[in-house]
């Protein structure tokens, strides 16, 4: 999977995440953002002109796609053709909303805190 930011136009930087198929069924492939790596040109850098790359930052995507790469493959069993079939792509992201009077810890999705609020867990899938 390939993620662009606005750091792509100024700076042909994007970020690789990859992830494994299986031949004739469909896999389901989590990938944090946490995972992708920069690249440029589909190799992977670490400094440009001097300067670290910053990690991927989610609130600047532009865009995304998918590619495959023969280089990252085993040469004896991969010839660079390739057929990929999507179901979906979703994003998601958690959230954790914690009273600040909060003396203890949640169990499950809401906790009841000692002051007499609540304290939630939110995940949007």
């Amino acid at each position: 999977m390939i993620v662009r930011t606005t750091l792509y136009a100024e700076l042909g930087i994007e970020y690789h995440a990859d992830f494994i198929s299986r031949n004739g069924s469909f896999v389901v492939a989590r990938l944090p953002f946490s995972t992708f790596t920069p690249h440029v040109n589909g190799v992977p850098v670490v400094s440009l002109r001097g300067e670290l790359i910053p990690e991927l930052e989610r609130r600047l995507i532009v865009g995304l796609g998918l590619a495959f790469f023969p280089q990252r493959n085993d040469p004896d069993r991969c010839d660079g053709s390739f057929y990929l079939s999507l179901s979906h792509i979703k994003c998601y992201r958690r959230r954790i909303y914690i009273c600040t009077h909060a003396r203890g810890t949640a169990s499950g999705d809401a906790a009841r805190c000692m002051c007499g609020t609540y304290m939630y867990v939110l995940a949007w899938r």
